[in-house]
């Protein structure tokens, strides 16, 4: 008896197309596809085969093994335009134009009759960015095929990329005569027509594309704008009001609508529908800022206003749940993302575009040392009033003092001029002030730290003997100017001669505050008088 053979041996290509016929009539594609290969593999296969496997692999997904299987078909039969005309056809579903031109022109020059090959040829040219090519080859289309309508309108789609809107419409016109009406045909005339300022025509058209599909909402709200700009606000209410009953969940829809009102100054219409669209999703944020801006817009024109419209929008939106009361952690850490915010803010706007800012910080102190170092050296004949450099000396009395005056005047108009920053929600004077003086305290103690390093580069030894006196002393520093800096703040809001008299009362303080000289070496009398200065004894710990 021998072996068993293979049962596939006995299969004539006959049955396998057969079964593969079958498979493809029950859309069995999977099991098509299997089949389709192993005709592909059989000797007596033909180029019809491979142009049906590219099909079978289509249909199963396999964009990649059509390709194959309609290359294959289209060298075996170069001379079939079928066959180049759908490689072409799937070339360009695939995003490849510009390999489908190439077999697009094989199959035409085969057959110049076939419209859809020229259709074909458009739509690759319009993507590759050859809008005129595509224009003509959409035409020469419609021409082969007057009597399809839709040919006729991608012609006069592609005549109105070019902005040739009269020669659109007229060829909208006559692709609806030889075809009969359509309502998506209506609807591309209209636009035409708006391009041309025929909005009478324009209106026609889409009362026309309403009576073959009257539920349209899309339609509707187009109509609606086309009365708009004939001055008909009380029809175009009435069909913006039907597009949003026909499709009340096309919110964009909508939206785009109130843009097109406020373009026409149609703030009492497009009030209603931001209304309407706050009622569906209070909590969008996009939507919340146009009713805003809508009601910012109505109260600019005070002879149109109406509060109780405004009262009566507002009330339409769903009541809102009153939310918890925030516990103790929540405020406190919403206070720290607020300060920190500021204090950023208040960092870049003062550094951020501008080195000179960040160089005049340590030239400021330099300055005031520089001088009282030279002034000084010579009046006390080369020795400093305590220990043996002036430079550190005088850094000790300057830096807490530039400290204090920083703070002091900064925070003085920090409110005043930040006064925008308060209409944002969780911003207040506070958080403001807390923000500027954590700010300045940053400031200078990079700049004590640079000083110090300095010092040491340049063979003075800066070491602190007490480490926790100076900590004192900027502490309290920091402490005395942030309290005087918002009571500036407050006396600020009364006039703007505060700031002036401020900055005379800092220099009465820089002479009276041992700033270059010791408090112990000066007469008993005056330093009975001196020691009432609170930050006379901040500088003498230091």
């Amino acid at each position: 008896m021998g072996l068993e053979p293979d049962r596939l041996a006995f299969r004539t290509i006959h049955d396998l197309r057969a079964e593969r016929d079958r498979l493809a009539s029950a859309t069995d594609w999977g099991a098509c596809a299997r089949v389709a290969r192993e005709v592909l593999g059989h000797p007596d296969v033909e180029p019809i085969d491979f142009r049906v496997a590219r099909s079978v692999a289509v249909q199963d997904g396999g964009i990649a093994e059509a390709l194959r299987h309609g290359a294959v078909a289209c060298e075996r039969a170069p001379h079939h335009a079928e066959f180049a005309l759908h490689m072409g056809c799937l070339l360009n579903q695939s995003g490849q134009n510009a390999d489908a031109i190439a077999y697009l022109i094989r199959s035409a020059r085969i057959d110049a009759t076939v419209p859809e090959t020229y259709q074909q040829l458009a739509h690759a040219a319009q993507a590759l960015g050859n809008l005129d090519s595509a224009m003509k080859l959409a035409w020469q289309a419609y021409q082969l095929d007057q009597g399809n309508l839709q040919r006729g309108m991608i012609a006069a789609h592609l005549l109105s990329r070019l902005e040739r809107w009269d020669d659109a419409a007229r060829l909208a016109r006559l692709a609806m005569e030889r075809a009969g009406p359509a309502a998506f045909a209506y609807r591309s005339l209209a636009g035409y027509l708006e391009h041309v300022r025929d909005f009478a025509a324009a209106l026609d058209c889409m009362d026309k594309a309403l009576a073959l599909e009257p539920d349209n909402a899309e339609f509707h709200a187009y109509r609606a704008f086309m009365l708009i700009e004939l001055s008909r606000p009380e029809e175009a209410d009435a069909a913006l009001m039907r597009a949003a009953r026909l499709d009340p969940v096309n919110l964009p829809g909508q939206r785009h609508a109130i843009s097109l009102l406020v373009d026409k100054g149609k703030l009492h219409q497009a009030l209603r529908y931001g209304g309407h669209l706050l009622s569906a999703q209070p909590d969008h944020p996009e939507y919340a800022e146009c009713m805003r801006f809508l009601l910012e817009a109505k109260a600019m024109n005070l002879a149109a206003f109406d509060y109780n419209e405004i009262a009566a929008l507002k009330s339409a939106g769903p009541p809102r749940r009153l939310a918890d009361p925030p516990t103790f952690s929540e405020v406190l850490n919403r206070q720290s993302r607020t300060i920190l915010a500021l204090a950023l803010r208040d960092i870049r706007s003062r550094h951020g575009e501008s080195r000179i800012s960040m160089f005049w910080m340590l030239m400021e102190p330099f300055l005031h040392i520089g001088v009282l170092a030279v002034v000084f050296q010579f009046t006390m004949h080369g020795s400093p009033p305590l220990g043996t450099s002036f430079f550190l000396f005088y850094f000790t009395g300057v830096m807490p003092y530039l400290l204090l005056s920083h703070l002091i005047m900064n925070l003085g108009s920090a409110v005043k001029s930040q006064r925008y920053l308060m209409q944002i929600p969780f911003v207040t004077p506070m958080e403001i002030l807390i923000a500027k003086g954590l700010v300045e305290a940053f400031s200078t103690s990079i700049i004590f730290v640079i000083f110090i390093c300095l010092f040491f580069v340049f063979g003075v030894d800066a070491t602190p003997a007490n480490m926790l006196s100076i900590f004192y002393a900027f502490l309290m520093t920091f402490m005395l100017g942030f309290g005087l800096g918002t009571i500036c703040a407050s006396l600020v809001e009364f006039g703007a001669g505060t700031e002036a008299v401020v900055a005379v009362l800092l220099r009465f303080v820089y002479f009276t505050s041992g700033i270059f000289y010791v408090p112990a070496t000066i007469p008993g009398s005056a330093r009975d008088i001196l020691v009432w200065n609170p930050f006379l004894h901040i500088i003498d710990s230091m």
